[in-house]
């Protein structure tokens, strides 16, 4: 008979030996409250401190003042005393168990609250318990009685004193379940209605986890859960009964399942001690507290903001202060001249003039969202700059955008209706004054209507005198002003090698229109990546800094010099033969599956027959769009172009 029930019991995966048993150690008051309430709690299981007042009910501290907000975690510190590592241990089976092996399964089990709920255990070292102190520490534990002993909330020099053997008990979750306590949760199998669900075997009804809370101080997070970690195992004692049973058949063990790493049950029990967001508040786009320098910090119902200087708290976010229009704040020798700035305000300003030439051709059509990112980047930058550094505090940003296209030079380029060549889409405008609404997408959006082309190293050029004498882009007269050109051209020399500038190799255009040219100027005034002449490799990253590197260039006396070349240029334009062949001088404008026709001064790009699209980029016809085939019976395959 006690063969078969070994086999049994071996069978069930279960004996007394791999269950925890009294796993939770009490500090006075707790261990008094629960006394008052019939429990009787072995003295090695309480703290030697004294409870000085008759507790009402059972206190259990949590860690909630440990929220990391940035993080969106509740972090408990622990750390593994000098020494677990060589413990050992040797089962009745003669199953060896090793510190190493126990600490590997700590971390592991940590990780899994980490990866599903809010709350995160951190290893430390003993030498960072200056900076945590109020981690808990885990050691050796040599008591045979109780090897595996959790403290039950957060407790003042508190330790989970375990055997090697621990982390694997009750089917291998044993470290989750006395972190569980750590958190200050008690056991399933202690619920006041717990008689509703399972009975306890006589022997094992004296064990801490089989006393229950007065219903009076008991939670319910949810229906009794036969699946949680923090449930004690149903196993076969030596007699081949059941320590829990299934009510009222004592034989039948209760039908307990545990899920690791957390039943559904469990979660939502973390869940509402441990509550934090799904997602951090403080990550919304816009930001929920206005600009960088006002600090939002996530808290478990939400987030709250600390205003920067210059801003006040009003339902809930922070709104700029008008500095100008309250007399104690404005201390401008004219008060007219008071501007509001974001978080300030100036007396007197520098105008800054910045536009985005945006090569608008081939494969840059795909970066339109890129370049929506990085423009609205830049533009932030310059916000944070006003706000953060006293020295641009006088200076006034505006921003503004252009595309240019790979195109000849003619004389209605700028003043076309179909702007295919050269367009202005987004005037100069104050940083302040940006809105990232939907006429900012369209504005890029317009990149698709420009021409596609070559890669000639005289249209950025023309770009950018295109964008310098436009009067609808708003250069102010007394601007400090740049353009930085965004294109994969190399239009500032004839190879990135060279010193030499190709302006002599330029034979499209009249030769009066590079007349203005200046090395130095035109590296100061036009970039678009960064870039090493010594080497071959082009960085292509965008820097908003270096608009704060160049700022004290100034080219507005250039301008009056480039406009009147460009009527020079445009007045010998006309002397040029009457027919260009467009097709022929740039081949590879219209899509491999088009035709080219020439116009007076540009091309007509037509897909070819069974094709469809713009000219720029035709697509196969796919007659199968239409179904034309009975979809009953039959299945359409498409094969090639139109078939």
């Amino acid at each position: 008979m006690k063969l078969f029930t070994f086999l049994l019991r071996y069978s069930l995966g279960q004996f007394s030996s791999s269950v925890l048993h009294d796993d939770i150690f009490f500090e006075p008051c707790q261990a008094r409250f629960l006394e008052n309430h019939g429990w009787e709690i072995p003295a090695k299981l309480k703290s030697d401190g004294i409870c000085s007042v008759s507790p009402d009910f059972l206190e259990i501290d949590l860690w909630d003042d440990h929220y990391d907000a940035r993080n969106n975690k509740y972090v408990i510190p622990f750390y593994v005393s000098k020494g677990f590592e060589n413990s050992t241990y040797l089962d009745e089976f003669e199953n060896l168990f090793t510190g190493d092996s126990a600490i590997a399964e700590i971390r592991k089990q940590a990780q899994d609250f980490n990866e599903n709920t809010c709350v995160k255990f951190v290893e430390i070292s003993e030498a960072d318990l200056s900076k945590y102190p109020t981690a808990f520490k885990i050691e050796e534990n040599a008591d045979p009685e109780f090897p595996c002993v959790a403290f039950l909330g957060k407790q003042a020099n508190q330790t989970l004193r375990m055997r090697p053997d621990c982390p694997k008990k009750n089917d291998g979750t044993g470290v989750l379940h006395l972190f569980m306590h750590i958190l200050g949760f008690n056991h399933e199998s202690s619920r006041f209605d717990r008689d509703d669900f399972v009975g306890v075997n006589q022997k094992f009804s004296k064990t801490t986890e089989f006393f229950k809370i007065p219903k009076e101080y008991g939670a319910l997070y949810d229906d009794y859960d036969f699946n949680s970690i923090l449930h004690h195992p149903a196993y076969l004692d030596q007699e081949g009964l059941p320590n829990i049973y299934a009510p009222p058949r004592p034989s039948q063990l209760a039908p307990v399942n545990l899920h690791a790493p957390f039943s559904a049950s469990d979660l939502l029990k973390i869940k509402l001690r441990y509550p934090c967001l799904a997602t951090s508040e403080c990550l919304r786009d816009p930001p929920p507290c206005g600009i960088s320098s006002n600090l939002c910090e996530n808290t478990p119902s939400g987030f709250t903001c600390i205003c920067a200087d210059g801003f006040e708290l009003n339902n809930g976010t922070c709104e700029d202060i008008n500095e100008c229009v309250d007399p104690d704040f404005n201390t401008c020798a004219n008060p007219a001249d008071c501007r509001n700035i974001h978080g300030g305000f100036r007396c007197s300003r520098k105008k800054v003039d910045i536009v985005w030439l945006i090569d608008g051709t081939g494969p840059y059509k795909k970066y339109q969202n890129a370049a929506k990112s990085a423009f609205k980047e830049q533009v932030e930058f310059l916000l944070n700059l006003q706000e953060t550094d006293e020295k641009y505090d006088s200076f006034e940003f505006r921003m503004g955008m252009t595309f240019f296209a790979d195109r000849r030079f003619a004389q209605n380029e700028m003043i076309s209706t179909t702007r295919r060549v050269y367009q202005a889409d987004l005037a100069l405008t104050d940083v302040n004054d940006y809105s990232f609404d939907k006429s900012y997408d369209d504005a890029f959006s317009k990149i698709n209507s420009m021409y596609n082309g070559g890669d000639d190293q005289e249209d950025p050029l023309l770009g950018i005198i295109f964008t310098m004498t436009d009067p609808t882009i708003g250069w102010a007269s007394d601007s400090i002003k740049q353009v930085h050109v965004f294109t994969d051209v190399d239009y500032h020399f004839e190879a990135l090698s060279s010193d030499h500038p190709p302006l002599e190799k330029w034979t499209y255009q009249p030769s009066t229109l590079y007349t203005y040219y200046d090395r130095d100027l035109t590296n100061d005034f036009t970039f678009g990546f960064v870039r090493n002449l010594s080497s071959s490799v082009i960085d292509y990253s965008y820097r908003p800094e270096i608009a704060i590197s160049q700022l004290y260039f100034n080219v507005a006396d250039q301008f009056a010099q480039m406009e009147e070349i460009i009527v020079e240029a445009v007045e010998e334009s006309l002397e040029i033969d009457n027919f260009i062949d467009f097709c022929a001088v740039n081949p590879d404008q219209c899509h491999p599956n088009a035709s080219c026709e020439n116009h007076e001064t540009t091309v007509n790009c037509t897909c070819n027959e069974k094709f469809e699209g713009d000219g720029f980029y035709c697509s196969p016809i796919n007659p199968c769009k239409n179904n034309p085939c009975d979809a009953a019976t039959e299945k359409c395959l498409f094969t090639g172009p139109d078939e």
